[in-house]
């Protein structure tokens, strides 16, 4: 049994809740611990701190919608320095406040402690709350660190396993392959290397200095008798491919390429001025230009304009 559930039971005597408690000191299979809405008191919460200090199990407690005060919370926080398992911890809506005083408590006590990540508890103070959320984010970036750390250990001990692997099937001592720098392999080759079910470990194993025999006067591979009349000379002869398009369509579009290239040549620089129809308006005005004042008669105006 993983998870022992007693949230919402009504009229539990405080005697077994008290039992509950005490027999969780030496469990070591329950993971999750619920005993919201049952009536604990501030006794029950006395006896949960105690059995903390000694529960190496238990990862997830939940107290919620109780009569716990918040001398049984501050209790509670402070056997969590001795506690390194516990990863959850819910106590919100229970029927008396905290206080301020308990919550400025609450978030000094939690510096001792690493390893809770999640707390169910809405603070009424902005820096008690503040403080409690940086330190919920260090416990998570020290779990997220060691959980990395734990993949490259074991990363490590793969490759090693792999080089080992690799030294027996070359026939090269221990410590060899890093040695001689080879590359580090990848952990999916691993596969590649195990041996196959058919074969027997003895047929596997061979002595130290057989191996350097074997690499000395590595086995010749199996010669073939060739007959020489079976190879003969083949020459292949070489084949024009046809041309798909026609060639009428060809000399067609050659001409076009070349109707093209003389419409692109080049306008000349001097290009004489564009002839231009010159009307009895435009003659009069270019006489009067070129007229001079003392060859000019006058004129009489006509009555419309006088």
């Amino acid at each position: 049994m993983k998870e022992l559930n007693l949230n919402n039971i009504e009229n539990i005597p405080k005697e077994m809740l008290l039992d509950f408690v005490n027999a969780m000191k030496k469990n070591k299979h329950i993971k999750s611990f619920s005993l919201a809405n049952v009536g604990a008191d501030e006794s029950v919460a006395f006896a949960l701190a105690n059995m903390l200090r000694e529960n190496r199990s238990i990862t997830t407690l939940n107290i919620e919608s109780n009569f716990i005060t918040g001398k049984g919370i501050v209790a509670i926080m402070r056997c969590l320095q001795f506690n390194e398992t516990l990863t959850e911890l819910r106590f919100h809506n229970q029927r008396h406040m905290l206080g301020h005083h308990a919550e400025m408590e609450i978030s000094r006590l939690l510096k001792a402690n690493n390893t809770l990540l999640k707390m169910g508890y809405h603070f009424e103070l902005p820096g008690p709350r503040m403080v409690v959320t940086n330190l919920l984010t260090r416990n998570q970036d020290k779990r997220r660190q060691k959980r990395q750390e734990e993949q490259q250990q074991q990363q490590l001990k793969e490759q090693r396993k792999l080089i080992a692997m690799l030294e027996n099937g070359l026939g090269l001592p221990p410590g060899m392959w890093e040695r001689l720098g080879g590359p580090m392999p990848d952990p999916r080759m691993q596969e590649f290397f195990q041996p196959s079910p058919g074969r027997s470990l003895a047929a596997q194993e061979v002595p130290f200095g057989a191996r350097k025999e074997m690499i000395k006067n590595p086995p010749q591979p199996p010669q073939y008798k060739t007959d020489p009349d079976s190879f003969r000379v083949v020459k292949l002869k070489r084949i024009q491919r046809k041309s798909r398009m026609p060639e009428a369509r060809e000399s067609q579009e050659k001409t076009n390429l070349k109707d093209v290239i003389k419409t692109l040549k080049p306008v000349p620089r001097n290009r004489p001025p564009p002839l231009v129809e010159i009307t009895p308006r435009d003659q009069l005005l270019n006489d009067i230009r070129h007229s001079n004042v003392a060859y000019l008669k006058p004129v009489q105006l006509p009555k419309e304009l006088a």
